[in-house]
């Protein structure tokens, strides 16, 4: 076993947890994938066990997306988001663009793929996870996207410009 083979996949039935972390405040939401096709990917969220929804990002949302979309979570709500948003995800396009030519434009920033330093790879549940590293140009916004074409999830963000960072602590 010279390496073991690094997690990407996205599945029915896959489960993440994640620390929403905003002004001093974390927030533990968990994600089930509850429908997942080409055209969309719907995410069950359950934030601190007391607020549930849905956060739906369709075809449209994976091919048009340019932003993420950080309106607060409504308990009972199914959010569909424009399509130059998505939820959790960065877009196919953008993914597609940042592996191509080495930088995208998402989230009002430019993006710039880079090597992970030695160290900073990262494991969740015991499992190394296959990641895209990108950061904005001015190096302040760190990305870690799931390397997988299809549904590229946001696994770990810090330095967002507008306060909210994420964390996956569980993914299986």
């Amino acid at each position: 076993n010279a390496q073991q083979a690094k997690f990407k996949d996205i599945k029915q039935g896959t489960i993440l947890q994640l620390d929403a972390s905003t002004q001093g405040q974390i927030y533990p939401m968990l994600l089930t994938v509850t429908s997942i096709s080409d055209d969309e990917l719907v995410f069950s969220y359950d934030i601190m066990g007391s607020m549930t929804g849905k956060f739906i990002n369709s075809k449209a949302n994976f091919e048009k997306g340019l932003r993420f979309n950080w309106d607060q979570p409504v308990s009972g709500e199914e959010r569909k988001v424009p399509e130059d948003q998505t939820l959790l995800v960065i877009s196919r396009t953008a993914l597609k663009e940042l592996k191509t030519n080495k930088k995208c434009t998402f989230n009002d920033q430019t993006l710039v793929l880079k090597d992970l330093a030695a160290g900073q790879e990262l494991s969740v549940s015991g499992r190394q996870v296959d990641i895209i590293y990108a950061e904005s140009e001015d190096g302040s916004t760190k990305y870690w996207i799931l390397n997988n074409d299809a549904y590229p999830v946001l696994m770990k963000l810090t330095g967002n410009p507008i306060g909210i960072d994420l964390d996956v602590k569980e993914y299986k």
